[in-house]
């Protein structure tokens, strides 16, 4: 189906790849192995961060004393708002996880809006999010000169 639509709206599919990759003087062009180092490069980078910050004296337990004395409260969204925050859509961005082209969406957003107002308030009431939603698109873009994996800019 999507294939289809976006036939028919010229909308060409974007890649991103690394043609080539060089780290300790070292060139890598295979897919799979820059997709290792990027991800040797992520799996560790938490570790490499903790590893500079100062050791405390104080034990994690101290912060678990307190209860938080707020909590989220959430108001129903309402159709129009839905409708009013689909209209504000920049169609010239590219389409999310869920392969709609904005375009599409903002242009049927009178029909969309009462069943993602529904959706969304469902959600938040039941507290069930979408894995998508918990999820980051990760895209690299080189910072100009050096392209080893260090020097990439992750946004």
């Amino acid at each position: 189906m999507w294939k289809n639509i976006n036939h028919q709206i010229n909308k060409r599919s974007k890649s991103s790849n690394i043609p080539a990759l060089e780290i300790n003087e070292q060139v890598f062009v295979e897919d799979s192995n820059i997709a290792n180092l990027f991800n040797d490069y992520f799996a560790d980078i938490g570790s490499t961060l903790s590893s500079q910050i100062a050791e405390s004296s104080m034990s994690f337990e101290r912060y678990m004393k307190f209860t938080a004395q707020n909590q989220f409260i959430f108001k129903s969204i309402q159709v129009q708002d839905v409708v009013n925050e689909i209209g504000k859509i920049n169609v010239s961005k590219s389409i999310g996880p869920d392969n709609i082209p904005a375009k599409l969406l903002r242009d049927s957003k009178d029909v969309v809006a009462p069943f993602l107002a529904l959706i969304f308030n469902t959600s938040l009431n039941n507290c069930i999010f979408s894995d998508d939603l918990k999820t980051a698109r990760i895209s690299k873009i080189y910072k100009s000169g050096n392209k080893k994996v260090r020097y990439c800019k992750i946004i």
